[in-house]
């Protein structure tokens, strides 16, 4: 919501600065309403481009390209010149636009209030991406002769004489959006060769004039968790895919390097094959970075234990305005107890449909093999504001960046090593592909990210982190402890903390030392320490107010009366590259200042 002579906006409920710290205000010239329209597009999840020697405007968002120049009334959408009825203009140094053409052509409804001079502009989420949608299916019987099935959609499965011994049906499904590389891709589902010997060919209707290099055509074997590769063929100027599957897409896969080709045919015809089979034809248009450099600020948070990926993924939350504690997460995609971090199908499908639950927008997950494709299609989405988790195999980062004309990348590594080193980093850590390449340590490269495809609000990058302990036991990203003085040694130790259990109701547990569950804070306990990390992911220095309270539990659910509180003010500098920026709060209550006895039950527990 804007209105006429007032340099704020609302978005979805939040106060805004439309051109912050400049003071601008939309006008109205000619009977027409024009704003300097960054702030809006970059709301969206747009980006707004100038050229200085064209003065010329260009804004993209999703699919659509609009260019405008400054006093000319033709502007260009996806290349088609359209008339407006005022040009866009520079008033008092900065570029106005006309508001209802711009955010029209971009898919918004626009609503004017005469009486209080407002502008309400609407833009609706687009429906969730159809995922495993099944196109086509059909199923044969094969004899000793072979033959042919052919889907509705042109998908064509051929078997050649003998491939199978004896009868054998077989089905072929053909999928769009398969969820386990859901863009870009087609999926294909075969069953019922488990007693394949001989070769048969699939042949798939693809994207038209493609390079060799932008294909990514693979089979996958989930019982293993491994790729399988095929020999192919691609005729461009039809977008035909021939792929040939036999028993040795899987043996030279494995055994090509010890097994002489003779011995391998010879052995193909006793071996049986999968009884399913996933084959996927996907493509990677290549790309090149739109810019030397681009960061898209992001909340940090530092991982528990082995929560990499649950930790990316509460940063991502964080970004889209939706706040989450770690437990919260790992509690959702019910992480294991004894390990936090997330196998591969957890990642790929728990997390993915949790993310897009909270996000709203669709999730889209993809595998690659190689760092080129990861390449082109990451350097592609920071480009249209969207960061990717990406997983190692052994790590999972938020890519948020890339600078050096995309040759490297910027991450936010939730280990928070700072200074980042040639292993570790933290916020905004400046990684080369190779790094990428080295840091999963597999013998097969493999890669698997996952973005939203959608728009992010411009919020805060300060973060608050709730500390807990780890899976092993130990507390970790500051403290959540009540601690007990030793009269042998004079020193207070920690005896009961917080620690962070999925499995459990609330996603955590109150532990003493020996890692027992306790229900109540034992009257030994005589100081309730906290060290609470505030970090700063923002360019700009940030004052921040902290305040933290001790509420009784009323078995209500809600905060009961204040028992004790305090807070603090904090002023931390700007983020840099490699480095974290943080401040941390720190405070004990003496447990005798929260301590009510008339609270307590029967046998003196509170």
């Amino acid at each position: 919501i804007l209105q006429i002579n007032n340099p704020y906006m609302t978005v979805n409920g939040v106060k805004k600065e439309i051109d912050p710290g400049r003071g601008t205000v939309p006008v109205i010239i000619k009977g027409r309403t024009l704003v300097p329209i960054r702030a809006i597009i970059e709301e969206m999840g747009g980006t707004v481009d100038w050229d200085g020697d064209e003065r010329k405007v260009t804004i993209k968002f999703k699919n659509k390209t609009i260019e405008l120049w400054i006093d000319k009334k033709i502007a260009k959408v996806d290349g088609i010149s359209k008339e407006l009825d005022v040009p866009p203009m520079i008033l008092n140094g900065r570029t106005m636009l006309p508001l209802r053409f711009v955010t029209e052509e971009l898919g918004c409804t626009v609503n004017w209030e005469d009486k209080t001079k407002t502008v309400t502009i609407t833009y609706k989420k687009e429906s969730q991406q159809i995922i495993d949608k099944i196109s086509s299916e059909g199923e044969k019987i094969f004899s000793t002769s072979g033959g042919e099935l052919i889907l509705s959609d042109g998908t064509k499965l051929s078997v050649s004489p003998n491939s199978f011994s004896k009868d054998t049906k077989v089905t072929l499904k053909s999928i769009i959006n398969p969820s386990f590389s859901s863009i870009d891709t087609l999926g294909f589902e075969i069953t019922g060769l488990k007693d394949l010997k001989g070769e048969i060919t699939l042949y798939v209707n693809g994207e038209k004039n493609l390079k060799n290099e932008e294909l990514n055509i693979f089979g996958y074997d989930f019982d293993n968790d491994e790729k399988i590769d095929f020999n192919y063929n691609y005729e461009p100027s039809s977008g035909l895919v021939t792929i040939k599957i036999s028993p040795l897409s899987y043996i030279y896969k494995n055994f090509n390097f010890i097994l002489s080709t003779k011995f391998i045919e010879s052995y193909s015809k006793i071996l049986g094959f999968k009884e399913k089979l996933s084959v996927y034809v996907g493509w990677v248009p290549y790309y090149t970075a739109k810019s030397s450099e681009k960061i898209i600020r992001t909340p940090y948070y530092a991982q528990i234990g082995g929560s990499c990926a649950s930790t990316c993924a509460q940063m991502l939350l964080k970004k889209s305005d939706y706040d989450v504690e770690l437990f919260n997460v790992l509690k959702s995609v019910q992480a294991s107890d004894t390990d936090f971090g997330l196998g591969a199908y957890k990642y790929a499908d728990d997390l993915k449909d949790y993310l897009s639950a909270k996000t709203g927008y669709p999730v889209i997950h993809i595998p690659y093999f190689g760092i080129p494709h990861l390449k082109w299609k990451i350097l592609g989405e920071l480009d249209k504001g969207h960061p990717a988790i990406l997983n190692l195999g052994e790590h999972v980062i938020l890519v948020v960046g890339y600078t050096d004309n995309g040759n490297s990348i910027i991450i936010h590594d939730p280990q928070d090593f700072s200074p980042a080193n040639n292993e570790n980093g933290t916020m905004y850590t400046v990684r080369s592909w190779d790094w990428i390449k080295n840091r999963h340590k597999s013998t097969r490269e493999k890669y698997y990210i996952l973005y939203a495809d959608g728009p992010f609000a411009t919020g805060t990058n300060v973060t608050v982190e709730c500390p807990g302990k780890s899976e092993s036991g130990g507390m970790q990203g500051g403290d959540l402890s009540f601690y007990t003085y030793n009269k042998n040694t004079n020193t207070y130790f920690a005896k009961y903390g917080l620690q962070i259990k999925p499995s459990s109701e609330d996603g955590y547990i109150w532990t003493d030392a020996g890692r027992y569950d306790v229900d109540y804070i034992g009257t030994d306990a005589e100081i309730l320490r906290l060290s609470i990390p505030i970090f700063n992911a923002s360019d700009k220095n940030r004052n921040a107010e902290l305040k933290v309270a001790v509420e009784e539990d009323n078995g209500s659910g809600a905060p009961g009366k204040t028992i004790a509180s305090f807070e603090q003010n904090y002023s931390i500098e700007a983020a840099k590259l490699n480095t974290e920026t943080k401040a941390t709060y720190e405070y004990d209550f003496k447990s005798e200042d929260i301590r009510i006895l008339s609270l307590s039950d029967s046998n003196g527990k509170q």
